[in-house]
């Protein structure tokens, strides 16, 4: 081996050194800058720090709000909300309440109408006593005028 090619193998290997050691370096190195930045991190409340440093409003115009719909499950959402308001009974009650709204009010124009008639009836039938109370008790009361 010349002179020339042993000093050539000798600068090779001094320039491999380096990043041999900065390799078996790398991995205890990285996990003990990882636990120091960790340590300081658990230090300091973040939230107040990006609240006192971080401009939100820029950030916000920076969003793709749009996208961020796009990610959200609403129909999941609007699931969950049925469930917890429990819109299936709110229905029940509502349609029972409005039917019986509506059988109330079909009785009260029924006993209305039954009235109207009952005066006309007996206009036509007892001319004399048109202001008369209908007859209450049987059908079979006795006319007044015999």
């Amino acid at each position: 081996m010349t002179l020339v090619r042993l000093g050539a193998l000798a600068i090779t290997e001094l320039g491999r050194r380096p990043r041999r050691i900065a390799a078996e370096l790398s991995g205890p190195l990285r996990a003990a800058v990882r636990g120091a930045v960790t340590a300081a991190l658990d230090q300091l409340d973040l939230t107040q720090l990006v609240i006192d440093c971080v401009d939100l409003d820029r950030v916000a115009a920076q969003l793709d709000v749009e996208a961020v719909i796009r990610r959200v499950d609403i129909v999941g959402i609007c699931r969950q909300v049925v469930i917890d308001i429990d819109l299936p009974e709110i229905i029940r009650e509502s349609t029972v309440s409005m039917a019986s709204e509506s059988v109330r009010d079909v009785r009260m124009r029924s006993i209305s109408a039954d009235q109207f008639v009952s005066t006309w009836v007996r206009r036509i039938l007892r001319p004399g006593h048109a202001d008369a109370p209908p007859a209450t008790g049987s059908a079979t009361a006795a006319p007044d005028d015999q």
